[in-house]
């Protein structure tokens, strides 16, 4: 796929703001603050944050969030900018229906 922003403008915008939403941690007004952030700080917080088991959990718990954000933006990008990979897919795409 690719470029279907230009001929599915609303539901890229929504993509967008879902991946926001899903992987922005920094950003205290998204869902993704208050999910990871919490649990990771918690996790590294904890008492046993110096035994092996607890800085495991801390490092599987950052290489998720980090692999989520990943692959949550390369599927926007590939899905929504650059070009389309065949030209026909601009006829055959749209937008679904409000209702």
């Amino acid at each position: 796929m690719g470029g279907l922003k230009r001929v599915m403008p609303l539901t890229a915008r929504t993509y967008f703001i879902a991946c926001l939403a899903i992987t922005a941690a920094p950003i205290p007004l998204f869902a993704g603050f208050w999910s990871k952030d919490e649990i990771l700080w918690k996790a590294f917080n904890t008492e046993n944050i110096g035994t092996v088991p607890g800085v495991l959990i801390y490092l599987m718990g950052l290489a998720a969030a980090v692999g989520t954000s990943f692959y949550m933006w390369r599927s926007y990008f590939l899905t929504f900018e650059g070009e389309h990979a065949k030209p026909e897919i601009a006829t055959k795409v749209h937008e679904s229906p409000r209702r």
